[in-house]
């Protein structure tokens, strides 16, 4: 079954309705649990659309009752969202081709890419680098695309290290400077941090490319870390095309990602369950 870690790209675009059968039709369930209507055919609009429509009301916990009466079911909260991250894929680990995931790396990639996080999201991003440089994946050099949100302690430990250096907290593009470009250059991976005064994942990207047009002379592995890998790839390869004609074969982007459990035996979770639409 076809989901949102192993879809072809190309076949999505020559059919888009396809959208709605990926992960055994998880978008018009929880279009229907959250009283949107998505159209027999898919566009940018209404997916965007439903992302919005979804963010004020994306705790299941709050609104659970509404949930059950249109599905039709008993389940409870955690159960329901389980089944959901279980269809979804979106947990599981990523390696290949952006365009077609079956599709394994080449020989040498070179250039590694990611955006800013919260704190542990960076460092995990750069542990998956390292990870696969250590496994043979020939990559030279990582760019890191740096925002400038304000982070808060309790996202990394080096986060109150470096508020107490600097005497104000760092912006992810500090951290990404301090601490995570650090971890990759003492793994020996030469790390460039692109700076952007922006909090905006797709105005990062746009911005740092456009004043690093070299990229576009190298296949990219977009480096993300589950749930968002997919997200990552997507913000990436939207906002390069959005500046030049790049990778209309699918074989100039790559994707890399890690996996995590799922919370399936505590309460607490409910706290988090949240409705992740990597599109």
């Amino acid at each position: 079954m076809s989901d949102f870690h192993n879809y072809n790209l190309f076949n999505l675009a020559n059919t888009p309705e396809g959208v709605y059968s990926l992960a055994d039709g998880l978008l018009p369930e929880m279009a229907v649990a959250t009283g949107y209507d998505l159209g027999a055919r898919p566009t940018t609009e209404v997916l965007q659309g439903f992302v919005k429509h979804i963010g004020p009301a994306k705790t299941l916990q709050d609104n659970i009752e509404l949930v059950q009466e249109r599905l039709a079911t008993t389940s409870d909260a955690l159960t329901i969202a389980a089944d959901w991250v279980e269809r979804s894929g979106s947990l599981q680990e990523m390696h290949g081709s952006f365009a077609n995931p079956e599709t394994p790396y080449p020989k040498s990639l070179g250039i590694a890419v990611f955006n800013t996080a919260v704190g542990r999201w960076q460092e995990r991003r750069a542990i998956k680098v390292l990870g696969l440089s250590a496994r043979g994946v020939d990559i030279s050099q990582v760019v890191i695309f740096a925002g400038n949100r304000v982070m808060a302690e309790g996202e990394h430990s080096e986060v109150a290290e470096i508020a107490e250096r600097d005497g104000t907290l760092p912006t992810e593009a500090r951290f990404a400077e301090l601490y995570t470009a650090q971890v990759l250059r003492e793994g020996g991976i030469d790390t460039e941090v692109v700076s952007v005064d922006s909090s905006n994942g797709d105005e990062i990207f746009t911005e740092g490319l456009n004043r690093n047009e070299w990229l576009f002379n190298y296949q990219i592995l977009a480096v993300g870390n589950a749930p968002s890998t997919v997200q990552v790839a997507g913000q990436y390869r939207i906002a390069a095309r959005s500046i030049e004609d790049w990778d209309n074969t699918g074989s100039g982007l790559y994707v890399a990602g890690d996996s995590i459990p799922q919370w399936l035996d505590t309460e607490k979770a409910l706290q988090h369950i949240k409705i992740h639409l990597l599109l």
